[in-house]
């Protein structure tokens, strides 16, 4: 059966006729969710690249131990840039807005959301976040990092405070509407089920998923509300700068950063079990579905407290750092029981390795120190020794890395022949998977050995010692960086489905 191509673009679509419609209405007010999941996952391309162009000049910034190249604020507002666009609008939306609308309503045999408007109006205020964002930078940027954190120098009296937290405001939003959107879809399906059914692992990370979406997007949402406050004199609550404390918005912030990681590491499990499945012979049964729902439910529960700011923080009493660790033990074992539920998928024997299995097999790879250094940090005394090192930032971008990287690219490889109607080079996409799985090891191993070695994450200077690990990662984020631009092309370039040729 030859699917039909689904194409889209920023000002127009193209209809069953062929023609195009340059008409914004209809483009605002189409139903279809494939749609919204090229419209997601363009938008998701843009704020990545340049929230990588903004980490290029940290890069080599770093090759030396002085600051040489970048005045100190415009390395603290090219972080902060970059973190803000990675995590907010790239990491968060990334599964639920491009494999969430591509895969659940086939799922579950619906032909939209329960809510159509909203993926219209979540899409909108994605957009116009992230622009927002880009504003304050051009304004004048602020330093206070993707965690708004005063106590690093950044301040919340500075002029791209306002915008950068207006933009994560309408994230916040965006996420909410996405979020409710999704429940409520699965769960209208489920009431009108004639006899109980066992929900896809797929379907059920998106469901948890959500639900801590739906958990962390509120506190985000008021955390920034709080911060403009601090801005404009009407409270004194954050910055140092007029007498506040940045430790009680670090408190505040860690009830979102636990939910959001959890969200997008529930997420990640579902889609590699999935493309796992698609190609086991047999492939998934009610029975390891319901053991691998009930295993990502545990996680999804754990995960709102497990993953927490992973740096000291003194105003967390001891009893709170105590369940913290617990939660954390508790996620990491669940996670751990996923990857290898998985792994025990493919003692039966795989079908094929293509691009989607290579970049599942580099998630599974990554899974055992991504959750490794997450139990380390979670380990109180151990927190307070690395939890302000390059150990924590290298700990977060390989998560981010495995799930983005390996589980996202799983997924959109998949289901990309369907998505944009084209094929890809699946030799040269299983080749930019190793080369990236690769790149992320030089890019992230020499932050771990030197936050072992108590590099400050934060540091635009460092000691003349630490320049070779300074070095050899920007090196690995070089082949990363190549890597990735090979991935992209491979997709965007193939050839159409049904032109001459094609196979």
């Amino acid at each position: 059966m030859t699917s039909t191509p689904i194409t889209d673009s920023a000002l127009s679509y193209t209809e069953p006729g062929g023609v195009p419609v340059a008409n914004l209405r209809s483009w605002l007010l189409t139903d279809d969710p494939a749609r919204f999941a090229a419209r997601h996952l363009t938008l998701a391309a843009i704020f990545a690249v340049c929230g990588l162009v903004a980490a290029l000049p940290l890069r080599i910034e770093l090759l030396t131990p002085q600051l040489d190249f970048l005045a100190a604020r415009t390395f603290g507002a090219l972080l902060s840039l970059h973190g803000t666009l990675m995590f907010y609008f790239v990491a968060l939306p990334a599964f639920p807005g491009v494999l969430g609308y591509a895969l659940l309503p086939e799922a579950l045999g619906v032909r939209t959301l329960v809510f159509p408007r909203l993926m219209t109006l979540s899409w909108c205020l994605a957009a116009a976040g992230g622009a927002t964002v880009l504003a304050g930078f051009i304004a004048g940027g602020s330093e206070v990092g993707w965690t708004f954190d005063a106590e690093f120098g950044g301040h919340f009296s500075a002029v791209g405070v306002v915008p950068m937290a207006a933009g994560v405001f309408m994230a916040a939003a965006a996420l909410v509407a996405m979020s409710v959107n999704f429940i409520a879809t699965i769960m209208q399906w489920r009431r009108t089920q004639p006899a109980p059914r066992v929900l896809t692992p797929l379907a059920s990370s998106l469901l948890f998923a959500n639900v801590g979406a739906l958990v962390a997007a509120p506190f985000l949402a008021c955390c920034m509300l709080l911060v403009v406050l601090d801005h404009y004199g009407l409270t004194s609550l954050f910055d140092p700068a007029s007498g506040g404390d940045p430790l009680l918005f670090k408190t505040l912030f860690r009830f979102f950063v636990s939910p959001a990681k959890s969200m997008v590491l529930v997420a990640a499990l579902g889609t590699v079990v999935t493309v796992v499945s698609a190609r086991a012979p047999g492939g998934g049964t009610d029975a390891r579905d319901r053991v691998l729902n009930r295993t990502l439910a545990l996680l999804a529960v754990a995960g709102l407290g497990a993953w927490g700011g992973a740096e000291t923080s003194p105003s967390i009493g001891v009893v709170m750092q105590d369940l913290s660790f617990v939660l954390c033990a508790v996620a990491v074992i669940a996670a751990g029981s996923v990857v290898f539920r998985t792994v025990a998928i493919m003692r039966r024997g795989i079908t094929r390795i293509d691009a989607p299995m290579v970049y599942a097999l580099g998630f599974l790879a990554m899974a055992v120190p991504v959750l490794g250094c997450a139990l380390a940090l979670g380990i109180p005394a151990t927190r307070t020794l690395l939890g302000n090192t390059t150990f924590a930032t290298a700990q977060l971008h390989l998560l981010m890395m495995a799930t983005l990287a390996m589980a996202f690219l799983a997924g959109v490889h998949e289901i990309w022949p369907r998505l944009a109607g084209r094929r890809f080079a699946d030799r040269i996409a299983c080749g930019a998977a190793a080369v990236i799985l690769i790149g992320t090891v030089l890019s992230f191993g020499p932050q771990l050995l030197l936050g072992l070695k108590g590099a400050s994450f934060r540091a635009n200077e460092y000691l003349p010692e630490f320049q070779v690990l300074q070095v050899l990662s920007t090196a690995g984020t070089s082949v990363l960086g190549a890597a990735t631009v090979v991935a992209i092309a491979n997709l965007v370039l193939g050839r159409r489905i049904g032109e001459p040729g094609d196979a």
